[in-house]
C-alpha cells in the first residue's frame, strides 16, 4: 500500500479491531468488545475466509468473552464453531 494505510475492509484493520476488543474485556465493556470481536470475524471471514486462523482467533475470543459474561450457551455455541473450523484448517473436514 503506497499511504501506509489500511481500508475498513482490510485484515490489519480487524487485526487491530480484534486488540482493542482485547483491552475492552478487559476492561469490563463487555458489549464494546463483543461489537468489536464481531466486526473483526466479519472483516476475516470476507477478506480471508471462514477457516483463517485469523477468524478462528476472534471467533475463540468471542467464546472467551461469552465465558466471562457467564453465558454458557453462546460459549458453547461458539467453542463448537471454533473446532470445526480448526477442523476445516487443518484439512481434517472438506472446504
Amino acid at each position: 500500500l503506497s499511504g501506509g494505510t489500511y481500508g475498513p475492509e482490510h485484515p490489519m484493520t480487524a487485526t487491530c479491531l480484534n486488540d482493542v476488543g482485547t483491552f475492552a474485556q478487559a476492561f469490563g465493556q463487555y458489549d464494546r468488545a463483543e461489537e468489536l470481536f464481531e466486526r473483526a470475524s466479519k472483516i476475516h471471514r470476507k477478506a480471508l475466509g471462514d477457516a483463517h486462523p485469523h477468524n478462528i482467533a476472534a471467533l475463540n475470543n468471542l467464546a472467551l468473552l461469552y465465558q466471562a459474561k457467564g453465558d454458557k450457551d453462546k460459549e458453547d455455541a461458539m467453542r463448537m464453531l471454533t473446532k470445526m473450523l480448526q477442523a476445516r484448517s487443518d484439512g481434517q473436514l472438506g472446504a
